[in-house]
């Protein structure tokens, strides 16, 4: 990044400026504690945060090593694409703040330079909905038949209940069982956030920026989408060959990326108008575009693995499962070590009881 660029300018006036909000505080103490341990990049450096199996069993952020010149291999082939690239070369800053919520989003300066900053709840999220996917589809031999998807729902509840009612991360995260889980919670959180990246970068590439009405900001945000999936597809790379595994695994990471969105559509307070369309029609739109490029093969597996994660979401979103159920699966989690840290099991089954109480009835966030 140009040091003298308006991007990185106002990211120094940000660090220099502490606001009084507590969170945004903390968030930027954590992204400065992140440029010295290298996780805070630009275009073309190395990512030095870690190995898939930390991120996978700690829930940060995927290891995002050479994602820059790889998105620009991925559009070598398409010369407008590419042209455009090579002009952003040292004109875009990407951040990780620790933030409260779950957001991404891309803010563009007079001189054409860009930041492009990720919440750390947006990872966490999505760590936690993947390794219930990959829990449920793919579960522990030693875990009872069933008991895997209960736990997963208590979790993905309970982390429903701490987005709705406290916008933040309130208990400790849930440890994959297996090192076999953990190497794939980590493939697939990559491959959503990497969706995520892609998805930002699309901003870029098509010029949104300024003020949008409504029907015009949902509009950016499904081509962002499109344009994302076709990066990240092959479309325009100078050899556009793709694996049957990479299709599916690029897929995949939008539709895990998509329902970690559904999940938190359900834990928010949404009054008027939405910024961005439901996640299940961009998943549709994707998906749409995905049949077109692979054909119904791939689109059509995706589909079908993901059903069983389909039916948890919706019973976590309709929470009738009973809280004598969910305080013993929490306790069963907690004697078995499946938390990463203590867990207090009233407090999180009272949690649980007042999301569904104000489910109905919202009331400002405490």
């Amino acid at each position: 990044m140009d040091a003298e660029s308006e991007a990185s300018r106002h990211w120094r006036d940000i660090l220099s400026s502490p606001p009084d909000d507590d969170a945004i505080r903390a968030g930027i103490d954590y992204a400065l504690a992140n440029i010295a341990e290298g996780r805070i990049f630009h275009p073309g450096e190395a990512d030095l945060a870690g190995d898939l199996e930390g991120y996978a069993e700690f829930g940060l952020a995927a290891p995002l090593r050479r994602f820059w010149p790889k998105l620009t291999e991925l559009v070598s082939g398409n010369e407008p694409l590419a042209r455009r690239m090579a002009e952003l070369r040292d004109r875009v800053l990407i951040v990780e703040l620790a933030l409260d919520g779950f957001a991404a989003g891309t803010r563009r300066f007079p001189d054409d330079s860009h930041l492009v900053q990720i919440d750390t709840g947006l990872f966490l999220t999505v760590f936690e909905v993947v390794q219930a996917f990959v829990e449920v589809c793919d579960p522990d031999p030693e875990v009872p038949p069933g008991q895997a998807e209960r736990e997963s729902a208590v979790i993905l509840e309970l982390l429903l209940a701490e987005y709705r009612l406290l916008h933040r991360n309130a208990s400790a995260k849930p440890r994959p069982p297996t090192p076999d889980h953990g190497r794939k919670i980590g493939e697939l959180t990559q491959a959503a956030n990497v969706f995520v990246l892609a998805h930002e970068l699309s901003h870029i590439l098509l010029g949104h920026a300024g003020p949008r009405d409504g029907d015009r900001r949902q509009y950016d945000e499904v081509t962002a989408d499109v344009l994302a999936f076709r990066i990240l597809s092959g479309t325009y790379a100078a050899e556009p060959h793709i694996g049957r595994a990479q299709a599916y695994g690029r897929l995949l990471g939008a539709r895990i990326l998509f329902s970690c969105i559904e999940l938190f559509e359900h834990a928010t307070f949404v009054t008027g108008s939405r910024t961005h369309p439901p996640a299940a029609d961009r998943w549709d739109v994707v998906r749409a575009a995905a049949e077109e490029t692979f054909g119904p093969l791939i689109p059509g597996g995706v589909d079908e693995l993901w059903q069983p994660m389909d039916r948890l979401l919706a019973g976590v979103a309709a929470g009738d499962r009973p809280l004598t159920e969910v305080r013993a699966t929490l306790e069963s989690l907690k004697a078995r070590t499946r938390f990463l840290g203590d867990v207090e099991t009233e407090e999180a089954t009272g949690l649980i009881a007042r999301h569904r109480r104000t489910a109905m009835t919202p009331e400002p966030p405490g």
